[in-house]
């Protein structure tokens, strides 16, 4: 790739993140201040000033139900290609969920 290639991808990125940023703010919605109207911009998620751990946690948790709920179909559907699929992913969302 050419210098003046990259130099324009760059520029392309940069104008893209400028969008993002100006264009778009996350409302964040806590169980201490439901009902305020306290927004989240991209700035506090990327400088790390949000804590996505315990949400993180809750939406492995609901997977794993989802993902149990279809293994229970495809095993009384005996499809057990699809169910060997959903228990790798459960796997691997387990250990994730061990890390945390």
């Amino acid at each position: 790739m050419e210098e003046k290639d990259i130099l324009f991808a760059n520029f392309i990125a940069d104008l893209v993140v400028q969008k993002l940023h100006n264009d778009f703010d996350f409302k964040l919605i806590t169980q201490e201040n439901v009902g305020m109207d306290e927004k989240l911009s991209i700035d506090d998620v990327l400088n790390g000033e949000l804590n996505l751990e315990d949400d993180m946690e809750e939406k492995l948790i609901a997977e794993i139900a989802r993902l149990t709920t279809l293994l229970t179909i495809y095993e009384d559907k005996e499809q057990y290609e699809k169910a060997n699929i959903v228990k790798n992913k459960i796997r691997i969302i387990n250990q994730k969920l061990n890390r945390l």
